[in-house]
């Protein structure tokens, strides 16, 4: 179904998750779709999250308006 796009409560959700922490070494991610393409904040992790040396499993949407 359709709704609508809440980046600012997206952003903050994420801000809070360990990504970083030292001992977190696999980063699953389910689903990159719409809201997650227009985040920076979530676009600037996923560039970071991926060019260290953490395991990164993801799933991107096969539709969508992105």
């Amino acid at each position: 179904g359709k709704y609508d796009v809440d980046l600012s409560s997206f952003e903050n959700f994420i801000g809070d998750i360990p990504f970083r922490h030292p001992a977190k070494r696999l980063v699953i991610i389910d689903e990159i779709g719409e809201m997650e393409y227009f985040s920076t904040v979530f676009t600037d992790l996923s560039s970071e999250l991926l060019s260290s040396d953490k395991l990164v499993v993801a799933t991107a949407a096969s539709k969508g308006r992105v």
